[in-house]
This record gives C-alpha cells, sequence and structure tokens, in this order.
C-alpha cells in the first residue's frame, strides 16, 4: 500500500511546486529528507525501494517518467489526483488515526515548501 502513499505525496508535492513536470532528485530529496528526518514519516526502505513505487504509478498511466542527461523528471498526470483524493477519503471513512498521522505530517511537510522548490 505504499504506493498510495507515495501517489498523495507525489501530487501534493507536485501541486505544491506548481509544476507538471518535478526533478526526480528533489522529489528524492522532499522524500528523504524534509518528510523522513524531519516528519519522521518513512514509506520507502531507500531510493531504490522509491524508485519501484514511481515505475508502478507510471505502468498505471498516472505518472510519465522521462530520463534526461543529468535527472529524471516526473511528470504527473491528473489521474494521480483521484488516487490521492481515494486516499484522503479512506482515511476518513475508516478512521485509522495512524493513516490519519501519516496524511497530517506529508501536508505539514508539504506546507512547509516554498511555492517553489
Amino acid at each position: 500500500m505504499a504506493w498510495n502513499f507515495t501517489a498523495y505525496i507525489l501530487w501534493r508535492y507536485a501541486e505544491r511546486v506548481g509544476e507538471e513536470k518535478i526533478n526526480l532528485t528533489d522529489f528524492l530529496n522532499f522524500v528523504f529528507v524534509k518528510l523522513g528526518r524531519k516528519q519522521k514519516v518513512f514509506f520507502h526502505d531507500g531510493k531504490e525501494d522509491l524508485l519501484r513505487d514511481l515505475e508502478y504509478l507510471a505502468e498505471l498511466k498516472l505518472i510519465g517518467l522521462e530520463k534526461e542527461d543529468t535527472d529524471t523528471k516526473i511528470e504527473v498526470h491528473d489521474q494521480l489526483k483521484n488516487v490521492a483524493e481515494s486516499l484522503v477519503d479512506l482515511s476518513k471513512r475508516v478512521k485509522v488515526g495512524l493513516m490519519e498521522e501519516y496524511l497530517y505530517r506529508i501536508d505539514r511537510a508539504i506546507d512547509e515548501l516554498s511555492s517553489r522548490v
């Protein structure tokens, strides 16, 4: 189920930075430094684990992965929002405290970002 949280994090991150294509390196930094170290929320064992989630989201056609010379760009498709919203809806319906806490911490880390990373 970590891919659902990856989808939520990616959607909220892209929404905050205001770009349809984001640098993988910037997103990795957000996930492992700002969300992981600062908010103490970890959904992935490491970079490879997160990349597997991103590849799965690409297989579902929720994102596109474009390899460039120095970095990979993640193109966020509109359908990713549906997955993100379904996770929020699920947390409201089932009232699982841990899930609500995860979403709160993700949102807090997103809110701490400037509008441009």
